[in-house]
């Protein structure tokens, strides 16, 4: 053995026992390590009553602690990011300033947060502009809209619950007759605004999607794929119902047409058209199977607001008695609001409300009441209906009024923060006496065997 073991070994004598590790070897008798002894010769001890009453104390300590770890683990709960937009409020998509008069020409876009319930409101909650020159960053390109055209506009929110959607052309105010230009005037594009108000204007449809007409309704599950329906100055090639990812600058076409605008509803694409024309679809239809992103078949819901002279823009689809779509109610903008129930695999009418030039619907169930929001040119409303079939009757309650030179086209719901998990610091309160008692056992022990080894 060399100078600087026995030195060790002379230091571990002169302290006697400093460190113990009790490994087990059987039942009743244990391995005692760390003694002046060298370590490569373990003793075996036997256990006395005192030392057994001491090791289920430490175990005892132990599992307190660690029940004290799966108590703070258990504590976490749902985390949410910071927030413009008010749960339960209903957000308008709004065209002009008020500066001038509306027209074809491209205009400002500002989205417009109103409270659910209050009547004749005379200012929003909160307002959020999009960009109307190109800039940097998540908002490389400008949103604007026609001023004149009601089939724009048809704002959605994502089906997460997360993610505003906002149509419009990449272009700068001004641009005379915005609705005709093709994409080398200006890109059609699909906006994104979250919770916190963030907007991103990177997806643009490229050189063909909607060129010559307008973009008009999108769709998306959260934002990172955006379907979009439109008219295009050749229907079939340029018009229909196109696919984009997030960011992309170009998109893929599911089917030609002259459609107004997409939802996604129980995890199915939909689009609703008021064209006669090929492909002849008035109505509400459904666009392939799922989420398609592909080439995809129309199939028209017969019955849906699907005669010769019905004028479908937005609708909000539901299940109210299985697993599948059961009720529908559908903004006729020649009707107002129109509710149709599946019965025994029929499309039936089931009353309406009377809103001229209706376009925007969106709305929520809760217990045995449906509520619905809706927009016209000029207006925002609020109607109520019950759960189940029955007619729809009533009168909307007017939430707030358009300003002069100014216009209403969809509506939506705020969006909210995606739910994450938290887990947080264990409390002062928890940790401190577990620490403290953890540490008086500990020196019990640690005294005990000293005077046992005395």
């Amino acid at each position: 053995m060399d100078g600087s073991r026995r030195g060790v070994d002379a230091g571990m004598n002169g302290r006697r026992i400093l460190h113990q590790r009790i490994a087990r070897n059987s039942k009743d008798s244990y391995v005692q390590l760390g003694t002046a002894m060298p370590v490569q010769r373990a003793k075996r001890v036997e256990e006395s009553p005192v030392e057994r009453t001491n090791r289920r104390a430490w175990w005892t300590m132990v599992r307190i602690a660690s029940a004290a770890g799966v108590l703070t683990v258990g504590l976490a709960s749902p985390a949410h990011a910071s927030t413009v937009f008010t749960a339960g409020d209903v957000v308008v998509y709004r065209v002009g300033t008020g500066a001038a008069a509306l027209s074809g020409t491209s205009t400002a876009v500002t989205l417009d947060e109103y409270l659910p319930s209050s009547a004749n409101q005379a200012t929003a909650q909160f307002s959020l502009a999009m960009p109307i020159a190109a800039g940097t960053g998540t908002t490389p390109n400008p949103l604007t809209a026609s001023g004149s055209a009601s089939s724009e506009g048809g704002l959605s929110l994502s089906t997460d619950g997360t993610t505003l959607l906002i149509p419009g052309y990449a272009a700068a105010t001004g641009v005379s007759s915005i609705a005709s230009t093709t994409d080398s005037v200006a890109q059609r594009v699909v906006g994104e605004v979250d919770s916190a108000g963030d907007i991103n204007t990177t997806t643009t449809f490229g050189a063909t999607a909607f060129s010559g007409n307008n973009p008009r309704g999108p769709a998306s599950v959260d934002g990172s794929v955006v379907w979009m329906a439109g008219a295009g100055g050749t229907e079939a090639t340029s018009g229909g119902v196109w696919s984009a990812t997030k960011g992309a600058t170009t998109s893929t076409m599911l089917t030609g047409g002259n459609f107004r605008w997409a939802r996604i509803f129980n995890g199915q694409l939909y689009a609703s058209s008021a064209s006669a024309t090929s492909p002849a679809v008035i109505g509400i239809n459904q666009v392939g199977t799922g989420l398609p992103t592909t080439t995809s078949t129309i199939t028209n819901l017969a019955g849906l607001d699907s005669s010769s002279t019905g004028s479908p823009y937005d609708y909000y689809l539901l299940s109210e008695g299985g697993t599948g779509i059961d009720t529908a109610y559908v903004a006729d903008n020649t009707i107002g609001i129109e509710k149709y129930s599946l019965i025994a695999g029929t499309w039936t009418a089931e009353g309406s409300i009377a809103m001229a030039g209706v376009t925007g619907l969106t709305g929520s169930a809760s217990g045995t009441t449906v509520t619905l929001y809706a927009t016209d040119p000029t207006s925002l409303a609020t109607v109520t209906d019950a759960f189940g079939t029955g007619t729809l009757a009533g009168s909307p309650t007017t939430l707030a009024t358009a300003a002069t030179n100014e216009a209403f086209r969809g509506v939506a719901l705020a969006p909210q923060p995606a739910v994450t998990t938290q887990v947080p610091e264990a409390p002062l309160a928890i940790l401190l006496p577990i620490g403290a008692l953890l540490l008086i056992g500990g020196a019990v022990i640690v005294v005990r065997r000293r005077r046992q080894a005395a």
